[in-house]
């Protein structure tokens, strides 16, 4: 006699999705999928993943490291390739969002390590522009985004 499995749909975990009502969304493996106002179905970080991806961020960001910034920025450049090469069929407009998050985050870093108070304001951009970051290694999540899928351009 040989043996056999049971496998079953978790109740709590399963459900059908009306893709037609508004409002109706998705989160499965890490993305969020909902319908847009034009009917097309769209794909997003899911607020799960997108929190721990923020966290992970922070932790190496963090503006008390003693780590140098070519360090931090080379730990970082990993971390974002990896979730990135997940995460690249999302939506463009996520990949913006985060970039600002991260090039915020390295502002405030830089403004803590000149000796300044506070988070990194609107003058800050202009004292350590995009440009900036790029010559210190950074790669920007939109660039590596349109590397990755040039037809999502």
């Amino acid at each position: 006699m040989r043996w056999t499995p049971k496998v079953g749909l978790n109740e709590e975990k399963t459900k059908i999705i009306d893709f037609s009502q508004p409002q109706a969304s998705v989160e499965f493996l890490g993305y969020r999928f909902y319908r847009n106002k034009q009917g097309n179905i769209r794909r997003l970080v899911s607020r799960k993943s997108n929190k721990k991806f923020r966290d992970k961020i922070r932790a190496i960001t963090s503006r008390v490291s003693g780590r140098s910034f070519a360090v931090i920025i080379s730990t970082l450049n990993k971390y974002l390739r990896g979730w990135l090469s997940y995460f690249k069929h999302c939506s463009k407009v996520v990949m913006k969002d985060e970039d600002a998050f991260i090039r915020r985050r390295l502002r405030t870093m830089l403004r803590k390590r000149s000796k300044r108070k506070g988070q990194s304001k609107g003058f800050d951009h202009f004292v350590w522009t995009n440009s900036y970051l790029a010559k210190q290694g950074y790669h920007a999540l939109t660039v590596l985004h349109a590397e990755l899928c040039p037809a999502r351009r």
